[in-house]
Formats: structure tokens, C-alpha cells, sequence
């Protein structure tokens, strides 16, 4: 880590649409200012009001149409749009130039990082119910059960 880096909290705006399964969330933009984040939240949410009051149907808004935010997909439930702080060290001066592409990566990075630390405490329980048996015939019941479970929970933790 150089020198001038420094820990930067990073606002990011988010969209988002659908319920259940068909939710679907992406980041708009990133800022160092809270207060800029949220002004740009308005104006991006007001944009998307305006986009759905002129085409009369969210089918008939073009791609591209909200300038604020080209990426803005309106499914059944509309959009909405959100701000949330990320913790990040980077020199101060970078993290205020954030260009949508590199908000996208960093927000990548972040869920990834927090799917590492639940796939590491998986797999640390998973490990914990394996060898925790005081039996280790590989024919026992309890244990073939117990080693049953943790590879499910690790199964699970992977695969979200």
C-alpha cells in the first residue's frame, strides 16, 4: 500500500429492481461525499419518475434513456435507488474521480471479500463437525450424518 493511501469511506448509489429471485441491484455511481451521494440519489430517482411518467410503460423506456444512469433496468416492482457506504484504502484524490466502471469493480471486490469471509466460516464449521466425532469408523451413522450436514452447509455457503 503506498504511502498517501489513506481509508476513504466511499458512497455508492445503487439501483435496484424486482423482488425474490428476480431481484437485481447494480451500482450507479461512487462518491466521497455523502452529501453528493445523496443529491445524486434524488436526482437519479426523480430522472427514473420522469423516464416512467413520459413512456406511459416501463417497456417502452429506451436502454440508455436515464442519462444519470444508463445501466437502469424497471421490471414489475419500478426501480429504487440507495446509498451505502464502503470502507476502501486509497489516496483521497482517486476514490473523489470514481468512474461508474471502476464503482462496479469496486463493489465486486467488496462482495466478494464479505463471500470469502462466509465461505471461510463455513468451511472453519465444516471442518469443526468433521472432527469433532470422538468415533471415526467410517461406517457410523451419527458420523456418516454429521459429515453429511457439513458438506451440505459447505455446499450452500459456495453456492451463494
Amino acid at each position: 500500500m503506498s504511502s498517501d493511501a489513506e481509508k476513504v469511506v466511499v458512497w455508492v448509489v445503487e439501483g435496484a429492481t424486482g423482488e425474490y429471485s428476480d431481484h437485481t441491484e447494480w451500482p450507479v455511481r461512487a462518491f466521497t461525499d455523502e452529501q453528493a451521494a445523496n443529491v445524486f440519489c434524488e436526482r437519479v430517482s426523480a430522472r427514473a419518475r420522469e423516464l416512467q411518467q413520459q413512456y406511459k410503460s416501463r417497456y417502452n423506456i429506451p436502454e440508455g434513456a436515464n442519462e444519470l444512469d444508463p445501466d437502469m433496468y424497471i421490471d414489475y416492482t419500478g426501480v429504487n435507488y440507495r446509498v451505502y457506504p464502503i470502507d476502501t484504502y486509497c489516496c483521497g484524490a482517486i476514490a473523489a474521480r470514481l468512474s461508474p466502471e471502476t464503482t462496479r469493480k469496486l463493489v465486486e471486490y467488496e462482495r466478494l471479500q464479505e463471500r470469502c469471509e462466509r465461505l471461510e466460516e463455513a468451511i472453519n464449521e465444516a471442518l469443526n463437525i468433521l472432527g469433532s466425532g470422538e468415533c471415526r469408523r467410517p461406517d457410523c451413522p451419527g458420523c456418516e450424518y454429521e459429515r453429511t450436514v457439513a458438506v451440505k452447509e459447505l455446499r450452500d455457503a459456495i453456492d451463494s
